[in-house]
């Protein structure tokens, strides 16, 4: 493919190439220049062969875990994507955390359209709100719900029986769409371009940084035993072409893998952050942006989570005041009662003859 090539001029010599992200393959990857990288996990994943079962740790209850070990074994262990999200964030806002939920999901759009908003879950720096970096979480298992919804359309036949040919063709396509290895789906590459519009969006505009450096915290059914961290630094230029698909063509990131382990669970998220958190997001035109700059602009949903997240009540305490107040109002409404009582047998003592 030619430097010079926009992506208008792609889309009209490739008209597959103009689909929804649902629908993209190793094809449009490809096209475009874009790949993915698969590298070595963290020091702390378990060998290859099986330990012994007498020596394996069984916990029976949460309640013999530390808190922040017992959010980790929730988040590996949790079978529904709104669990495993809860877990995550209670364990990247802990106490020692940085990351906080920083509102709605992110959206991809192209040519200064909204095309696609995956249910993908973001967070944000908890000091200033910084807008770097801004990671998101993502249960991979969706998009498998996701595809049947969009590819599979219930077959109508005006006799009886179903349309066998149109469900053969449905079947067709989600097969297509469906990558032969999950961890070099497309559809990732749509959700990282998804969080690097979004923190342009805070960082108002692409033109006030040169890249913009997004992660993707991401768990499958398939994998109980690892979580998996996708990287990649976009540059300015790139999300300036989305949004004007006329501009030449520029090089397209290289997709980084890391797989990270769940197991010892004490150590997870400090291995997990280190992974997500380990530079700047990103980066000005006059050096790496410190963190004492001013704090870009964050919606008003993420500003109210942070509120959330950082304020800590006392439910017990809120209680107790409420039972006083409550024996209080009880004490003078009986006070009250009783005067009116001797106030009325004082009356009826004064007319009586």
């Amino acid at each position: 493919m030619q430097t010079k090539t926009s992506l208008h001029k792609l889309c009209i010599e490739n008209p597959w190439l103009y689909k929804h992200p649902l629908a993209w393959t190793g094809q449009h990857v490809d096209l475009v220049g874009c790949s993915f990288f698969h590298v070595s996990g963290d020091d702390n994943s378990p060998p290859a062969s099986p330990a012994p079962q007498s020596q394996k740790v069984v916990y029976q209850d949460d309640k013999e875990l530390e808190p922040s070990a017992r959010q980790a074994r929730r988040f590996a262990l949790s079978s529904t994507p709104g669990m495993k999200m809860c877990a995550i964030g209670h364990l990247l806002a802990f106490p020692a955390g940085q990351l906080v939920s920083a509102g709605d999901h992110p959206v991809f759009s192209f040519a200064g359209r909204k095309v696609h908003a995956p249910e993908c879950y973001l967070f944000a720096l908890r000091s200033a709100l910084l807008a770097s970096p801004f990671v998101g979480y993502y249960h991979y298992d969706t998009v498998a719900w996701e595809r049947r919804r969009k590819f599979i359309k219930i077959p109508t036949n005006p006799g009886r029986g179903g349309n066998l040919p149109v469900a053969r063709l449905c079947q067709r396509r989600l097969k297509k769409a469906t990558p032969p290895r999950w961890s070099e789906d497309p559809y990732l590459v749509c959700i990282l371009l998804a969080l690097a519009q979004a923190q342009a969006q805070a960082c108002k505009g692409p033109s006030s940084h040169d890249t913009f450096t997004t992660r993707l915290l991401v768990t499958t059914e398939a994998d109980k035993t690892n979580a998996h961290v996708f990287k990649a630094i976009f540059p300015s230029t790139l999300l300036k072409t989305l949004s004007r698909p006329t501009l030449d063509h520029v090089a397209w990131p290289v997709i980084q893998h890391t797989q990270v382990c769940f197991e010892p669970y004490a150590s997870f998220g400090e291995r997990i952050a280190s992974h997500l958190l380990d530079c700047q997001g990103a980066t000005s035109r006059g050096g790496k942006r410190k963190l004492e700059e001013s704090p870009p602009r964050v919606g008003l949903a993420a500003r109210r989570n942070i509120c959330r997240d950082e304020i800590v009540l006392d439910y017990k305490a809120v209680e107790s005041l409420t039972m006083v107040v409550l024996n209080s109002l009880s004490f003078i409404w009986w006070f009250e009662l009783s005067a009116m009582a001797q106030g009325a047998m004082g009356t009826d003592s004064l007319v009586s003859p």
